[in-house]
């Protein structure tokens, strides 16, 4: 080997420039770990019921305790001085408790969400449709005349013996609830509208 061996093959062998290079790979993981996570965490905290519902509790749970999960191995190792993989194990703890709240906290405003009042239709127009089952088993529309829907749920655009209100607005779509009625101002038909 001597003379024809490569820099490539010297730099590999030499413990120093392992042990640099494993850092920097170390790091750059990490880092596109981090991004990777709180992009993630993000993308799916934009399309949840909890963003409509509470902005406050949307920045505490989508991106607060996610920054602070991906600190914690980073303090554990150098402010606590622990070994590396202790901070591992204790940062999947950290990531495990963290979806167990999260998943617990959708679940507890889906369903305060689906309980339909006038309030909460008129306050969370993003969340109607969690309402709706609820709406109809209170208030049965079948039936009934548009004006006592109306007075309900209250006014909205008429087309086309339709009236339509906004139940969720997708980036690409919308949905609506609408409700056909006949001449005589009666709901014959209930349907959700994708535009």
């Amino acid at each position: 080997r001597g003379k024809n061996t490569p820099s490539f093959y010297l730099l590999k062998n030499c413990p120093v420039i392992r042990q640099v290079l494993n850092i920097i790979f170390g790091l750059i993981f990490y880092i596109l770990g981090i991004l990777g996570f709180l992009f993630s965490s993000l993308v799916i905290g934009l399309g949840s019921d909890i963003y409509y519902f509470s902005k406050i509790l949307f920045w505490i749970l989508y991106i607060i305790m996610p920054i602070n999960i991906l600190i914690l191995p980073i303090f554990i190792k150098f402010a606590l001085k622990k070994d590396f993989y202790i901070s591992i194990f204790y940062s999947l703890l950290s990531v495990i408790s963290y979806f167990i709240i999260l998943s617990s906290a959708n679940t507890v405003v889906t369903k305060y969400k689906s309980n339909f009042t006038k309030e909460k239709w008129s306050k969370y127009e993003e969340l109607r449709y969690l309402m709706i089952d609820n709406f109809e088993e209170k208030y049965m529309p079948l039936n009934k005349k548009t004006e006592d829907i109306t007075k309900i749920l209250g006014e909205t655009s008429s087309y086309k013996n339709n009236i339509c209100y906004p139940i969720r607005d997708h980036w690409i779509k919308s949905s609506y609830y609408c409700l056909e009625y006949d001449e005589n101002n009666l709901i014959k038909e209930i349907y959700i509208k994708v535009y």
